[in-house]
């Protein structure tokens, strides 16, 4: 049997799914649990056989401590900062409109989403020239009023992703309106490590953009950071393309390109370390879901001689034709 506990933050989307699935399944194969904190808590006491949960690293810690109470196997697909670098050599508009994309599709809101850039300092200042008309051609001059811009998922989360724009550092957008749970598409350059928009995930349109000079430095500060649910490289260079995924842990990502991996359903998709633990997708994600059983069956009048006094017994040969 599943059960299904939709986010508390999408109420329709819950409320749809409570009355959808009572009329495709019996109640004891899938059902579905709508609620909060209390709700939540009462679940993680029982037995489950298994757990799989999506959100942030907080509540994945707690989940996996209540699963730890019934040794109760899990997947943890979680978040973190996902970085995003383009080099010197990387086409920068192939880069641009990626990153305009891949960052401010759905609002910020994907947990794959590049989370912040580093461009090599000899091409960062033409590359953030072309991000910005990269967004300013997908959302126009006023997103708020593209049809293709959304809106963030509460008023709460707006307010929580406001903050994180730094006027004297915003060189597009900036602008936003809580009510209307608006973000607008905002770049802040020249970023640095210090910025609040780099201390945690963001999960909203506010993109830092950093410069950098060495690769092997900027790996180096990346390694020291809690490791991510995707990254990006952007490069036409395949010894520095090799040198960052051998050096760089992080669950999945693309090369020249973001986002896309996930879309692929034969790419088993997770994070590692605090973005997650376990991977899923295709025959990845149905043997982390099976209990493999294994199993040896003899014929009932067969028997194989293995006690006992041993002398003069060839217990390999007896053992042979299960091999």
């Amino acid at each position: 049997s599943f059960m299904r506990l939709p986010c508390n933050t999408t109420p329709a989307t819950a409320a749809l799914f409570a009355e959808l699935v009572p009329q495709y399944f019996e109640p004891e194969d899938v059902s579905v649990v709508t609620g909060g904190r209390e709700e939540i808590s009462a679940l993680l006491e029982l037995p489950f056989d298994f757990i799989f949960f999506t959100g942030s690293s907080a509540v994945g810690k707690v989940v996996m401590r209540a699963a730890a109470e019934h040794l109760t196997p899990v997947i943890l697909e979680l978040g973190g900062q996902n970085p995003t670098i383009v080099d010197e050599t990387a086409d920068l508009d192939r880069a641009a409109g990626a990153i305009a994309w891949g960052h401010n599709a759905i609002s910020g809101q994907w947990c794959i989403a590049p989370g912040f850039v580093c461009v090599h300092d000899s091409v960062a200042d033409i590359f953030v020239e072309k991000l910005k008309a990269a967004i300013t051609r997908m959302y126009g001059a006023d997103p708020s009023q593209s049809p293709d811009f959304a809106r963030m998922i509460s008023e709460k989360d707006a307010q929580h992703v406001a903050p994180y724009i730094l006027p004297d550092k915003t060189v597009l957008g900036g602008r936003f309106d809580v009510p209307a749970r608006y973000v607008e598409p905002t770049l802040l350059y020249p970023s640095d490590w210090s910025d609040p928009a780099m201390q945690q995930e963001v999960f909203g349109p506010v993109l830092p953009i950093l410069r950098y000079g060495d690769m092997a430095t900027l790996i180096e500060m990346l390694k020291t950071r809690d490791k991510p649910l995707a990254a990006y490289i952007f490069s036409r260079d395949e010894a520095t393309i090799e040198h960052f995924l051998q050096s760089v842990s992080f669950g999945g990502g693309c090369v020249n390109l973001t986002n896309l991996h996930c879309w692929v359903g034969s790419l088993p998709f997770g994070g590692v370390g605090n973005s997650g633990i376990g991977k899923y997708y295709g025959k990845t994600g149905f043997d982390a879901l099976s209990n493999t059983k294994s199993l040896l069956i003899s014929p009932a009048d067969k028997t194989v001689d293995v006690y006992p006094p041993y002398e003069d017994k060839d217990i390999g040969a007896m053992l042979a034709p299960f091999s």
